[in-house]
């Protein structure tokens, strides 16, 4: 039917789903087509169905990467559907943006912001394939490993100062020479980078 929103729903436990269900299919203009309870069911659904707009919950289980390596994936093969990252965690926000979803939500948002971030989403065009290094990126030494995941629990260049007893202008030098070595633009960036060429691990919950 013209008009209709097709969307996806992925999240790991059934209430997420089931309360995403409920609050979308009350829209007349969106259709709730499916739901993927593990990552790489979201992933073979959304090959099938080709949804207008993919929910994708951001950390499935104890791993924080998933989502992020999904959307990575799912922008590049199946760039029509536009995906719209959810999530608790506010660090993985940015990462889901600069990994390609055209919007990223906190859960806890008013029901009519969610229908609104999907009408939003459903009209802007697919984003560009995030891009990849041309070239290797430079060696990170030990003290950069342990600032990036820092960085890629959120943290800012007062609080990696703290937790690695460093003085901030020397965290934020760390930083910039991690950006550079990356050839990346931003934190974010830089974080799902780290991912891609698993300079970071994921820790258990």
């Amino acid at each position: 039917m013209a008009g209709i929103i097709r969307v996806l729903v992925a999240d790991d436990t059934d209430i997420a789903r089931e309360g995403m269900r409920r609050i979308l299919t009350k829209e007349e203009d969106i259709e709730v087509i499916g739901e993927g309870a593990s990552i790489s069911e979201a992933v073979q659904k959304v090959h099938e169905l080709h949804p207008d707009v993919l929910l994708l919950d951001l950390k499935w289980f104890t791993d924080e990467k998933a989502g992020i390596e999904a959307i990575r994936r799912l922008t590049s093969e199946v760039p029509e559907t536009k995906i719209v990252a959810i999530t608790v965690y506010p660090h993985l926000i940015e990462l889901a943006k600069a990994a390609g979803a055209l919007a990223a939500i906190p859960k806890e948002i008013p029901k009519q912001q969610l229908v609104n971030e999907i009408r939003g989403v459903h009209k802007l065009p697919p984003p560009p394939a995030p891009p990849t290094p041309e070239a290797p990126v430079e060696e990170l030494t030990g003290r950069e490993l342990e600032v990036l995941a820092l960085l890629a629990k959120g943290k800012t260049d007062r609080e990696i100062a703290a937790a690695l007893n460093i003085a901030a202008s020397t965290a934020k030098n760390h930083v910039s020479h991690i950006l550079a070595k990356l050839n990346v633009s931003n934190r974010a960036g830089a974080v799902a980078l780290g991912y891609e060429l698993r300079l970071l691990h994921t820790e258990s919950a």
